[in-house]
């Protein structure tokens, strides 16, 4: 019958002497001297192998187990029971034997195979033993500027120093702190750049400044690195080099995802040789969409940020624009992120936002052509070279021109005159016009005078069926559309006639147009209601054009006698309008003399006037050539016309105005 036994001086040793070992731990021995019959003062003398009753060979053998009769892992053996117990514990025993990660501390005992019936027997006598490893739950970078746009995508730069990393870890099993003080090895897998981080005992993290000695990026460039948990080694569960988490193999250590930081070296947004989009909206730029008389609006292709992208560290969009002088000398404008809460995050413009693809500049003044070009910044200052910054066309300035402040129209066939309220209905049906001649005058305010201005006309669709767009700049010029230029008359008036030959006046037609307004540094469009359109209007020009619908019926025409429409000017009816009937097409001079004959001031000169209709010209105001007022008294207004094919005068008239007091 098997008695109880023990062995005399049980220890554990080598790297399981503190009593915990990571499960692939190292080689390390569990030694004893003897094995004894478990009786009271027992010594070497009743070793097992010595007693008369047993003597040498009644054990054939032990076995080191972990865990008895739970686990019963089998973790080394000895074959020897007369020289004292030499157990030799391969290294990842523990591993291969299964035994688990656990937050308690197992039994340990040896198992001895006997002869005897009854065996094999577990000593009496035990040790303890943890098996444990290390977890790292997460790696975070911080400090040293950048942007952290995920737990897994970090930007920071060279040229920036401070930056540093935090690793939390906990043990495997039960989550506990660290026991002893751990070392923690980061690696920089790209460049093999390692950073120690140290986790003092009975914590759950450590601090370190991140090691960027080795790192290298070209200039200009950003290059992407991964980090990860390398090895583990010191503390309770370490092991020597090779062994443990301790073996330069990621593999064996529990982490999260490759953690990514993309380092960049002076590397502004967007590519490094080509502006930052080169797509739509237009190949290599911005592009100008739509104006209003004080707004502008840009549009350009976003850069890529969405990680892990390069431009992850975006910061601002930077929207650089002047009063075009073609002396290159006006001061430029910025507008980013930090200028105001709509250009700002949550704001209807947010350049703070990578993906922002447009922006409206405001408060501009009306008529005026101005200059824009798109850039964008990093958290760092890294800002897109200026032969980088998109631009119309690759190689130019993008130029866009304000709307006037304000522009109306009197449209008359020389019998029926429509003024600019009446358009407002955006329905050429409710003015119709004879089929003649008509006549488009147009006043125009802004803060810049035009050089030119054009009618630009199309049909209506009612019934033609020739449009092939709503707006009216998309259809085919000469074809499905039509220009007329405009006479200047006065500072701020111009007037054309559409000759009643032209297909666009067909009977039982409706006609639509737009105003074409150039400066000397830019065109804009403009419709009935355009200074009205909200800023960023698709095409503020073609909402509500001006329309009209050309009869089938011809009303009874009478032509005017040559007369002065108000001819005493008061306060209460300040202007005088020249007012005649022209037999032929005709140039139109018209000026005012004072009572002893001499010339006061032009109103037309040479102005070429459509025949067959009833005129009311340019009013006078009573004022001179240089807007003066005169004084009270008899005033001749002229009004001579001549034929445009031969010269002839077919009008000569002077006809009385009075100023009065």
């Amino acid at each position: 019958m098997v008695s109880s036994i023990r062995i005399l001086n049980f220890a554990l040793n080598d790297e399981a002497a503190d009593g915990y070992v990571n499960r692939y731990h190292g080689p390390f021995q569990v030694t004893g001297d003897e094995i004894v019959y478990d009786i009271p003062g027992a010594t070497t003398a009743d070793a097992v192998a010595s007693r008369a009753d047993s003597g040498a060979g009644e054990i054939t053998g032990t076995t080191l187990i972990v865990a008895p009769g739970a686990g019963n892992y089998s973790v080394g053996v000895d074959a020897d029971e007369t020289d004292g117990q030499t157990v030799n514990v391969a290294d990842s025993a523990f591993n291969v034997a299964g035994v688990p990660n656990a937050a308690a501390a197992y039994t340990v005992v040896l198992r001895a195979a006997m002869t005897t019936t009854g065996g094999p027997v577990d000593t009496a006598n035990n040790l303890s033993i943890y098996c444990n490893e290390i977890e790292v739950t997460d790696i975070i970078f911080f400090n040293g500027g950048g942007v952290d746009n995920d737990p897994a995508n970090y930007y920071r730069s060279l040229l920036v120093s401070g930056t540093q990393v935090r690793v939390n870890a906990r043990l495997l099993a039960g989550g506990g702190a660290m026991i002893g003080n751990t070392t923690i090895e980061l690696r920089d897998s790209t460049q093999n750049v390692i950073t120690i981080v140290t986790i003092p005992n009975g914590a759950n993290f450590g601090i370190a400044a991140l090691n960027t000695t080795g790192i290298t990026v070209a200039a200009d460039v950003t290059d992407t690195h991964n980090h990860e948990i390398y090895n583990t080694y010191d503390g309770a569960f370490g092991s020597a080099l090779t062994y443990g988490q301790h073996r330069n193999n990621a593999t064996y250590i529990t982490q999260p995802v490759t953690h990514r930081i993309h380092w960049e070296n002076g590397d502004p947004p967007g590519l490094a040789s080509p502006p930052f989009d080169g797509n739509a909206p237009v190949a290599n730029g911005a592009l100008f969409t739509s104006s209003t008389a004080s707004s502008i609006r840009i549009e350009w292709n976003p850069v890529d940020a969405v990680p892990p992208a390069a431009d992850g560290d975006f910061n601002t969009y930077r929207l650089y624009f002047r009063v075009y002088d073609i002396t290159d000398t006006s001061p430029w404008s910025m507008i980013d992120r930090y200028t105001a809460a709509v250009y700002n995050a949550g704001g209807t413009y947010d350049l703070s936002d990578a993906t922002t693809s447009f922006a409206d500049i405001t408060g501009l003044s009306a008529l005026t052509t101005y200059e824009f070009i798109v850039s964008a910044a990093d958290v760092y200052g890294n800002e897109v070279a200026v032969a980088n910054r998109p631009r119309s066309d690759g190689t130019t300035i993008l130029h866009a021109q304000t709307a006037a402040s304000s522009v109306t129209i009197t449209l008359s066939d020389g019998i029926t005159r429509y003024t600019d309220t009446l358009f407002s209905d955006n329905d050429g049906s409710s003015k119709p016009v004879r089929q003649n001649a008509i006549h488009i005058i147009a006043s125009i305010e802004g803060d810049t005078l035009p050089t030119s201005v054009n009618v630009i006309a199309a049909g209506d669709g009612l019934n033609q069926g020739v449009e092939s767009d709503d707006n009216i700049l998309n259809l085919v010029d000469n074809v499905t559309r039509f220009s007329f230029s405009m006479n200047k008359y006065a500072p701020n008036q111009w007037d054309v006639f559409i000759p009643t030959t032209h297909s666009l006046l067909t009977a039982n037609t409706g006609v639509r147009f737009i105003l074409e307004i150039n400066t000397t540094t830019g065109t804009s469009y403009v419709d009935h209601n355009s200074e009205l359109d909200l800023v960023g209007a698709a095409t503020p020009w073609d909402d509500n054009e001006w329309r009209f619908w050309v009869n089938t019926t011809q009303p009874t025409f009478q032509p005017w006698p040559t007369r002065i429409l108000n001819n005493v000017i008061t306060k209460s009816n300040p202007v005088a309008y020249p007012a005649y009937y022209l037999s032929h097409d005709a140039y139109v001079t018209i000026k005012v003399y004072d009572i002893k004959g001499r010339p006061v001031t032009t109103l037309l000169d040479g102005a070429f006037r459509k025949g067959g209709q009833n005129i009311k010209d340019q009013g006078w105001r009573g004022t001179n050539k240089a807007q003066k007022r005169l004084g009270p008294g008899l005033y001749y207004i002229h009004i001579q016309a001549k034929r445009d094919d031969n010269g002839k005068i077919i009008l000569n008239k002077m006809e009385k105005v009075v100023i009065a007091r």
